[in-house]
Protein backbone atom coordinates (compact mmCIF):
# COMPACT_ATOMS: atom_id res chain seq x y z
CA UNK A 1 0.00 0.00 0.00
CA UNK A 2 1.45 3.38 -0.98
CA UNK A 3 2.04 6.18 1.52
CA UNK A 4 -0.64 8.30 -0.16
CA UNK A 5 -3.29 5.57 0.11
CA UNK A 6 -2.29 4.93 3.75
CA UNK A 7 -2.66 8.64 4.48
CA UNK A 8 -6.07 8.75 2.81
CA UNK A 9 -7.21 5.59 4.62
CA UNK A 10 -5.94 6.88 7.98
CA UNK A 11 -7.63 10.26 7.41
CA UNK A 12 -10.92 8.56 6.55
CA UNK A 13 -10.73 6.33 9.64
CA UNK A 14 -9.95 9.36 11.84
CA UNK A 15 -12.89 11.25 10.35
CA UNK A 16 -15.26 8.35 11.02
CA UNK A 17 -13.93 7.93 14.56
CA UNK A 18 -14.33 11.67 15.20
CA UNK A 19 -17.93 11.45 14.03
CA UNK A 20 -18.54 8.50 16.39
CA UNK A 21 -16.88 10.32 19.31
CA UNK A 22 -19.12 13.33 18.75
CA UNK A 23 -22.24 11.23 19.34
CA UNK A 24 -20.91 8.77 21.95
CA UNK A 25 -22.47 9.05 25.39
CA UNK A 26 -20.00 9.20 28.27
CA UNK A 27 -19.23 5.83 29.85
CA UNK A 28 -17.12 4.67 32.75
CA UNK A 29 -13.73 3.26 31.87
CA UNK A 30 -12.49 -0.17 32.83
CA UNK A 31 -8.75 0.46 32.70
CA UNK A 32 -6.70 -2.43 31.36
CA UNK A 33 -3.44 -3.12 33.15
CA UNK A 34 -1.04 -4.52 30.58
CA UNK A 35 2.64 -5.45 30.38
CA UNK A 36 4.95 -3.26 28.38
CA UNK A 37 8.14 -4.27 26.64
CA UNK A 38 9.78 -0.90 27.10
CA UNK A 39 9.02 2.45 28.72
CA UNK A 40 10.61 5.01 26.47
CA UNK A 41 9.80 8.52 27.62
CA UNK A 42 7.58 10.81 29.63
CA UNK A 43 5.52 13.44 27.81
CA UNK A 44 7.49 16.53 26.81
CA UNK A 45 5.14 18.82 24.88
CA UNK A 46 1.56 18.88 23.61
CA UNK A 47 0.22 20.45 20.42
CA UNK A 48 -3.53 20.26 20.91
CA UNK A 49 -6.57 22.05 22.30
CA UNK A 50 -7.03 23.31 25.86
CA UNK A 51 -9.83 20.77 26.55
CA UNK A 52 -10.07 17.34 24.99
CA UNK A 53 -11.34 13.80 25.52
CA UNK A 54 -9.39 10.72 24.42
CA UNK A 55 -10.86 7.30 23.61
CA UNK A 56 -8.90 4.06 23.25
CA UNK A 57 -9.59 2.65 19.78
CA UNK A 58 -8.63 -0.78 18.45
CA UNK A 59 -9.80 -1.03 14.86
CA UNK A 60 -7.99 -1.92 11.66
CA UNK A 61 -4.48 -0.45 11.89
CA UNK A 62 -5.26 1.93 14.75
CA UNK A 63 -4.45 0.86 18.32
CA UNK A 64 -4.17 4.32 19.82
CA UNK A 65 -5.96 7.05 21.70
CA UNK A 66 -8.12 9.09 19.36
CA UNK A 67 -8.86 12.46 20.90
CA UNK A 68 -11.39 15.20 20.19
CA UNK A 69 -11.47 18.82 21.28
CA UNK A 70 -11.95 22.29 19.82
CA UNK A 71 -13.92 20.83 16.88
CA UNK A 72 -11.14 18.55 15.66
CA UNK A 73 -9.98 14.98 16.09
CA UNK A 74 -6.38 13.85 16.44
CA UNK A 75 -4.30 10.86 17.49
CA UNK A 76 -2.64 11.40 20.85
CA UNK A 77 0.56 9.92 19.40
CA UNK A 78 0.62 12.80 16.88
CA UNK A 79 -0.07 15.62 19.38
CA UNK A 80 1.94 14.53 22.42
CA UNK A 81 5.70 14.62 21.90
CA UNK A 82 8.12 12.64 24.05
CA UNK A 83 10.47 14.41 26.43
CA UNK A 84 14.23 13.98 26.60
CA UNK A 85 14.32 11.86 29.76
CA UNK A 86 13.25 8.25 30.27
CA UNK A 87 10.65 7.73 33.01
CA UNK A 88 11.62 6.97 36.58
CA UNK A 89 10.57 3.33 37.20
CA UNK A 90 9.17 4.28 40.61
CA UNK A 91 6.95 6.95 39.05
CA UNK A 92 5.57 4.65 36.37
CA UNK A 93 5.40 1.40 38.28
CA UNK A 94 1.74 0.94 37.36
CA UNK A 95 0.27 2.10 34.07
CA UNK A 96 -3.17 1.68 32.56
CA UNK A 97 -5.05 2.05 29.30
CA UNK A 98 -8.46 3.41 30.34
CA UNK A 99 -11.21 3.34 27.73
CA UNK A 100 -11.34 7.13 27.92
CA UNK A 101 -9.88 10.09 29.78
CA UNK A 102 -10.36 13.87 29.75
CA UNK A 103 -7.84 16.70 30.04
CA UNK A 104 -8.04 20.46 30.47
CA UNK A 105 -5.41 23.17 30.50
CA UNK A 106 -5.23 24.82 33.93
CA UNK A 107 -2.58 27.48 33.31
CA UNK A 108 -2.61 31.10 32.22
CA UNK A 109 -4.11 31.33 28.69
CA UNK A 110 -1.36 33.75 27.69
CA UNK A 111 1.37 31.71 29.40
CA UNK A 112 3.51 28.70 28.56
CA UNK A 113 1.37 25.68 27.58
CA UNK A 114 3.43 23.12 29.46
CA UNK A 115 2.24 19.49 29.75
CA UNK A 116 2.53 19.92 33.53
CA UNK A 117 -0.41 22.35 33.32
CA UNK A 118 -2.87 19.88 31.76
CA UNK A 119 -5.00 18.22 34.45
CA UNK A 120 -6.50 14.90 33.38
CA UNK A 121 -8.91 12.38 34.87
CA UNK A 122 -10.48 8.99 34.26
CA UNK A 123 -12.99 6.85 36.10
CA UNK A 124 -11.86 3.34 36.90
CA UNK A 125 -12.84 0.01 38.46
CA UNK A 126 -10.32 -2.50 39.79
CA UNK A 127 -12.62 -5.31 38.69
CA UNK A 128 -15.83 -5.64 36.72
CA UNK A 129 -17.79 -5.69 39.99
CA UNK A 130 -15.59 -3.18 41.82
CA UNK A 131 -16.50 0.27 43.05
CA UNK A 132 -16.03 3.10 40.56
CA UNK A 133 -13.51 5.75 41.53
CA UNK A 134 -11.58 8.54 39.85
CA UNK A 135 -7.87 8.91 39.09
CA UNK A 136 -6.37 12.34 38.45
CA UNK A 137 -3.02 12.78 36.73
CA UNK A 138 -1.03 15.39 34.85
CA UNK A 139 -0.55 14.98 31.11
CA UNK A 140 3.18 15.18 31.81
CA UNK A 141 2.87 11.80 33.58
CA UNK A 142 1.84 9.99 30.37
CA UNK A 143 4.44 7.45 29.28
CA UNK A 144 5.37 6.35 25.75
CA UNK A 145 5.63 2.55 25.73
CA UNK A 146 5.95 -0.45 23.47
CA UNK A 147 3.54 -3.32 24.10
CA UNK A 148 5.03 -6.61 25.27
CA UNK A 149 2.43 -8.68 23.43
CA UNK A 150 0.72 -6.85 20.61
CA UNK A 151 -2.86 -7.97 19.94
CA UNK A 152 -3.00 -10.56 17.17
CA UNK A 153 0.79 -10.81 17.04
CA UNK A 154 0.99 -7.61 14.98
CA UNK A 155 3.78 -5.09 15.27
CA UNK A 156 2.24 -1.89 16.59
CA UNK A 157 3.70 1.59 16.98
CA UNK A 158 4.49 2.85 20.45
CA UNK A 159 1.51 4.09 22.43
CA UNK A 160 0.93 6.67 25.14
CA UNK A 161 -0.45 5.25 28.39
CA UNK A 162 -1.48 6.99 31.56
CA UNK A 163 -0.54 6.37 35.18
CA UNK A 164 -2.61 4.24 37.46
CA UNK A 165 -1.61 6.09 40.62
CA UNK A 166 0.21 4.05 43.23
CA UNK A 167 -0.42 4.36 46.95
CA UNK A 168 3.11 5.47 47.85
CA UNK A 169 2.90 9.19 47.02
CA UNK A 170 6.58 9.70 47.98
CA UNK A 171 7.61 7.59 44.97
CA UNK A 172 5.60 9.71 42.55
CA UNK A 173 7.93 12.67 42.15
CA UNK A 174 6.28 15.38 40.07
CA UNK A 175 2.96 13.58 39.75
CA UNK A 176 -0.38 14.93 40.88
CA UNK A 177 -1.77 13.58 44.16
CA UNK A 178 -4.07 10.63 43.72
CA UNK A 179 -7.79 11.10 44.27
CA UNK A 180 -8.08 7.34 44.63
CA UNK A 181 -11.05 6.52 46.83
CA UNK A 182 -12.47 3.08 47.28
Amino acid sequence: MSNKSRFIRRSLVLFLIAALIAVMPPTDAFARHVKFKQKDSMAGSFDGPDRFNCYWIEIEEIHQYVCAGANRAFLLIDALAPGANPPNPKVVSDLAIPDKFSCRYTGDPAGNRSVELFSCTYRHKHSRRGTMHTHDFLLSAAVLVALKHAPGGKTLPDIWVVPHPVNDIADRVGAVADSHSH
